[in-house]
């Protein structure tokens, strides 16, 4: 009786281009190795982390990846095409084509280290990344995502621990939970859950 055949199954992603802004490091470097471990090519950006995008790409690349790192200042707006443009080229040498799979906007900043440290300079830095750069990163990728490709935008509900320190402790009802979501002792109305609460 002969044995079945059974043939290894290619990696769910295999195929497909991601680009994760934000990869050198933390929650990014983590989401660009796991979707290089399930085969698709990455890119990821880095601004100040460069020695750390490289950790990144090398670590992908011994366990049989394909990864590279673009800089990027995404405090800089205008910058955005030219990122998606060394991305195509990249994408094209790699697979064949430049269609985008998966752009994953993580990158983020601190901002500033306390409240009190918070100057309009700071917070024009902190919105550009936060919130400007995601908004131009989904127009430049929208004319290069392939069919069923899909954008997943990535926060942080909470602060840096030196700019926690610096903050007085909410109410018991407000504080976060285990997940960091903030609770609410409201109860559900038609308005939604803790409409009407502090």
């Amino acid at each position: 009786m002969s044995q079945p055949m059974y043939q290894p199954m290619s990696p769910p992603l295999s195929g497909k281009t991601a680009l994760v802004t934000g990869g050198s490091r933390g929650i990014g470097r983590s989401i660009a190795t796991r979707l290089a471990r399930e085969g698709a090519t990455v890119a990821l950006t880095c601004n100040a982390s460069r020695r750390g995008a490289e950790e990144t790409v090398a670590a992908v690349e011994r366990s049989g990846g394909s990864a590279f790192a673009l800089h990027a200042d995404l405090v800089d707006a205008k910058s955005i095409p030219d990122l998606f443009e060394q991305a195509d080229r990249e994408f094209l040498r790699r697979t064949g084509s430049d269609a985008l799979d998966l752009l994953i906007n993580n990158a983020g900043n601190a901002g500033w280290g306390g409240l009190m440290d918070a100057t309009p300079d700071s917070w024009d830095e902190m919105f550009a990344v936060h919130a400007r750069a995601p908004f131009f990163l989904v127009q430049s990728a929208l004319s290069r995502l392939a069919d069923g490709g899909r954008v997943v935008n990535i926060s942080s509900a909470l602060p840096p621990p030196a700019a926690r320190a610096s903050m007085p402790a909410p109410p018991a009802s407000r504080r976060p939970g285990p997940t960091g979501v903030l609770g609410s002792a409201g109860r559900a109305t038609p308005e939604g859950p803790g409409s009407g609460t502090a």
